[in-house]
């Protein structure tokens, strides 16, 4: 077999910042200083051996099984910047782990052995994504701004300084999340009626998730229902019609989320019993308060107990548990749909 060997001398990372993913967005608010950009001078250049595209020399065998699984599933060339970040991203995560002492030089040393034709291209990709990191640890922190809208338009220009337009191909996730957020506060103002929201949401939904969003078996199904009906406009809907009007609406806007007619039941169920504590919750609080007026000793706590224990029957002992520390569940306004 004739065997192509490829000569390697690649650079490796020193100024990596330790456990920072390529999708991180960074905290905190700083100067407007920028680091320093990341040159071969930064990156000092590694004498590696001499890599055996074919033999796979040079390597240990935990690094040829990496390096055959990306040739497997890859091909000999990675195809855009998004799915190299992931790769890169991901091929770190995993050397961090089984080499935590020397993961730089072989994460480029697997990557150039993998990837031949592209290791100049891959290398560049991976100086911009540490360049990127260090700005994120040791510039974004010490930032100033009036808004977390403002700070994002830095963290996308110094996104696009980087990565050019491919970094709202490598961000596009967060594009869309983005999207859906202003889409929800628009939402939360609107007045167009309760049936018109919950479509322009749900279309909202599958815009930045895909028709997997919707479903039994959908991931954070019961987070995505409750995000739309914790909407102020969405509650004020809500109760501005009859019991059996919300309880319709509720059913027909789970209904377009995907559920099937037992998770249906359960919900309208739960709606009703929910209802009913809060009606026992808010006769409770009127009645504490008269109780309250009242001078304090053991005949006002024989006749707040008995109170609690008419109301709430066995849940009572919670009760009192929870205002002892403080906490009066019935204060918080109930969410309609929700709580």
């Amino acid at each position: 077999m004739n065997k192509k060997v490829l000569a390697v001398g690649l650079v490796a990372g020193s100024l990596l910042l330790g456990g920072g993913a390529w999708w991180w967005t960074g905290s905190g608010g700083g100067s407007s200083a920028d680091a320093l950009p990341v040159t071969s001078e930064l990156l000092p250049t590694l004498a590696l051996p001499e890599v055996d595209v074919d033999g796979l020399s040079g390597f240990d065998e935990r690094e040829k099984a990496i390096i055959l699984q990306l040739r497997k599933k890859y091909g000999e060339r990675i195809a855009g910047v998004p799915l190299q970040m992931e790769v890169i991203a991901n091929l770190r995560d995993l050397l961090q782990k089984l080499y935590p002492q020397d993961w730089q030089q072989r994460l480029l040393r697997i990557l150039a052995a993998a990837f031949p034709a592209q290791a100049p291209e891959l290398i560049e990709l991976y100086a911009r994504l540490l360049r990127y990191e260090e700005w994120l640890e040791k510039v974004l922190p010490h930032m100033q701004f009036d808004s977390a809208e403002a700070r994002s338009q830095v963290m996308w220009a110094k996104r696009v300084e980087l990565f050019g337009e491919a970094a709202y191909l490598i961000w596009a996730v967060e594009l869309r999340e983005l999207k859906l957020k202003e889409q929800l506060k628009e939402l939360g103002q609107s007045t167009a009626p309760f049936q018109d929201k919950s479509k322009t949401y749900i279309d909202a939904l599958r815009a930045t998730y895909g028709d997997r969003v919707i479903g039994p078996e959908a991931p954070h199904l019961t987070q995505n229902l409750t995000r739309f009906l914790e909407l102020g406009s969405v509650q004020q809907d809500l109760k501005s019609v009859s019991v059996q009007e919300r309880q319709q609406r509720l059913r027909e806007f789970r209904q377009a989320m995907g559920l099937g007619e037992d998770a249906l039941k359960r919900w309208d169920e739960l709606d009703v019993e929910r209802d009913t504590v809060r009606t026992a919750g808010d006769t409770y609080m009127a009645e504490r308060a008269r109780l309250d007026a009242l001078p304090a000793g053991p005949e006002r706590e024989a006749k707040l107990q008995a109170l609690q224990d008419r109301l709430f029957g066995a849940e009572a002992t919670f009760i009192r548990n929870e205002e002892a520390s403080g906490h009066y569940r019935f204060k918080t306004p109930q969410t309609l749909g929700v709580n």
